[in-house]
């Protein structure tokens, strides 16, 4: 958070800017007007501006530097009372700084204190039982989880697009109504879970890619990475998305990694 004064108006700007690695979104503004951006919404390494009606301007980049952990961070602000001049002002707040990620948290509790659904809808004068879309929106809202929805799940059914072994891996390995499938050399597996409640369906998938040692797990549109060079093989982990999505899995390997 910075404040940035201007003397031609005599007036005084804050101005925001953070980049929060466990809700994997960047948020950024100006004096009231503030915006939360998801990673999945956001092409790194590329430089963009966020703007005040062209006055205030805020050009930033973000480049993820995954295998060290960081985020390489420029972001610069300007001042510019005119379309076709040079700005009055500029200064440069963060240069290619280097932003340690920290350790992921992989239990991200409830968005709201004590959630239960059923108090859920009885504080909100919901059934339940019958959620339509704008009730379900609401819902999603007030869980924090709107950000990470996707359409991979088609009806419950198939995923969307998916490339598959059929040779060599088999789908619906699961019970009838949870549909899987695994991709490629059989180290993916993706799933769709119908929710009947919610009347639809929710994409959760885990890779692994023994090449690189790294484990990617998916739930929607939200990926967690897992290097597995220090990996207790063989040990139960566990992954939630704001209490309501939860991954719980094993990996065992029936090698040596050298």
């Amino acid at each position: 958070m910075c404040c940035i004064d201007v003397p031609f108006i005599n007036r005084t700007f804050q101005v925001t800017f953070g980049v929060h690695q466990d809700d994997q979104l960047y948020y950024i503004g100006i004096e009231k007007l503030n915006f939360r951006i998801p990673f999945q919404h956001f092409t790194f390494g590329d430089d963009h501006e966020f703007l005040l009606y062209g006055i205030l301007r805020l050009r930033y980049n973000i480049v993820d530097l995954a295998s060290l952990n960081q985020f390489l961070v420029s972001f610069e602000v300007s001042m510019c009372w005119e379309s076709y001049k040079n700005c009055d002002w500029q200064v440069m707040i963060l240069d290619n700084a280097v932003l340690p990620k920290g350790k992921q948290n992989t239990h991200i509790g409830y968005a709201l204190k004590d959630y239960s659904l059923s108090s859920w809808g009885l504080n909100n004068s919901v059934d339940t039982q019958n959620l339509n879309n704008f009730k379900k929106s609401l819902l999603y809202n007030d869980l924090d989880i709107g950000w990470y929805l996707s359409l991979r799940c088609k009806g419950g059914e198939k995923m969307l697009s998916a490339e598959t072994n059929g040779s060599v891996c088999s789908d619906n390995v699961l019970a009838e109504h949870i549909h899987c499938q695994f991709i490629n050399t059989c180290t993916e597996i993706q799933c769709c879970i119908p929710v009947p409640i919610l009347q639809r369906s929710f994409y959760f998938s885990l890779n692994l890619d023994v090449c690189n040692y790294n484990l990617t797990v998916y739930i929607e549109n939200f990926v967690y990475h897992k290097m597995l060079y220090e990996y207790n093989w063989g040990t139960e982990d566990s992954f939630w998305i704001k209490g309501v999505f939860r991954i719980r899995y094993h990996t065992f390997a029936s090698f040596q990694m050298n």
